[in-house]
C-alpha cells in the first residue's frame, strides 16, 4: 500500500490480499471465485473479439493518464466488493441501473446450479501424485467413460503403485455391514471332541464339525476353523 501512496494513488486495505498459490486445488479454487476466471479466461477474448477490456485493462490504461478508463475503474471497484458470480445482487442493481427483479422475496438473481454426482474420494496425498506424474487426463477420461468408484479406484491404485485395496463392506441402508463369523478356537474343538462319548476320533471330529457348521448357518455367520492339525495333536 505505501508503494501505490508514494505514487500519488489511494486504495483500500480490504483489497489488497496476496496468497501464494501452493497446490492445483489452491489454483482451480482461484480460478473458479467470480471475476478472476472471466478476466483471465476471456482477457484475450474480450478484447479482440469484442473491443471490451478487462478490469485490469482499465487499470492500466488509466494510469497512463486516460480519465474515462480510471472512471470505468473507480465504478467497478465501487460495485464489486461482496458480489458472488452470475448474482445481481441489489446493490449492483442499484449502481449499474439494472431493473430490479419482480420476485420480492428474492434478494438476487442467480444461476441454476448444475445437478452434482460424487465419483469417489481422492485423498490430497494421491491427488498431488496423480498430478505430479500426469494422470490427470486417464483419470478424468475414465469418469467422462461413465467409470463406476469401484473402476477409478482400481485405476489410480494401478497408476500410483499402490497395494490392492480390500473388497467393500456389504451395504444395508447405506450403512456398511460388518462381517459376523463364527470361529470355534483350537481349545474349543478338542474339549467337544474329547466329551463325544461312543464316537471314534474321525466321526467325533466330523460331528463336531458338523455341529458348528450348523450353528453358522442358523446364526448367518462365516463359519472359519482353526488349524486341525494342531486339533489332531492335542488329542
Amino acid at each position: 500500500m505505501h508503494l501505490l501512496k508514494a505514487a500519488g494513488g489511494r486504495c483500500s486495505r480490504k483489497a489488497q490480499d496476496v496468497q501464494v498459490i501452493d497446490f492445483g486445488e489452491d489454483l482451480a479454487e482461484y480460478m473458479a471465485k467470480g471475476s478472476a476466471a472471466w478476466e483471465v479466461s476471456n482477457a484475450g477474448a474480450t478484447k479482440e473479439s469484442k473491443g471490451g477490456l478487462t478490469p485490469w485493462d482499465l487499470a492500466v490504461t488509466a494510469a497512463n493518464g486516460n480519465h474515462q478508463a480510471a472512471r470505468l475503474f473507480r465504478e467497478y471497484a465501487a460495485v464489486m466488493p461482496g458480489t458472488r458470480s452470475c448474482v445481481v445482487s441489489p446493490k449492483i442493481a442499484r449502481e449499474l441501473g439494472l431493473a430490479e427483479t419482480d420476485d420480492a422475496d428474492q434478494e438476487a438473481i442467480e444461476e441454476e446450479k448444475a445437478e452434482e454426482e460424487l465419483v469417489t474420494d481422492v485423498g490430497r496425498a494421491d491427488w498431488h501424485r496423480i498430478l505430479r506424474n500426469g494422470h490427470v487426463p486417464t483419470v478424468l477420461s475414465a469418469i467422462w467413460d461413465g467409470a463406476g468408484k469401484a473402476r477409478i479406484d482400481e485405476l489410480i491404485d494401478q497408476l500410483l503403485g499402490n497395494p490392492k485395496r480390500p473388497p467393500p463392506l456389504p451395504v444395508d441402508d447405506g450403512r456398511p455391514i460388518l462381517e459376523r463369523v463364527h470361529a470355534p478356537s483350537v481349545s474349543e474343538l478338542v474339549k467337544e471332541i474329547q466329551s463325544t462319548w461312543g464316537l471314534k476320533t474321525k466321526d467325533a471330529i466330523e460331528t463336531v464339525i458338523g455341529n458348528h457348521r450348523s450353528t453358522a448357518k442358523a446364526t448367518r455367520q462365516r463359519l472359519v476353523m482353526p488349524d486341525m492339525t494342531e486339533v489332531v495333536r492335542r488329542l
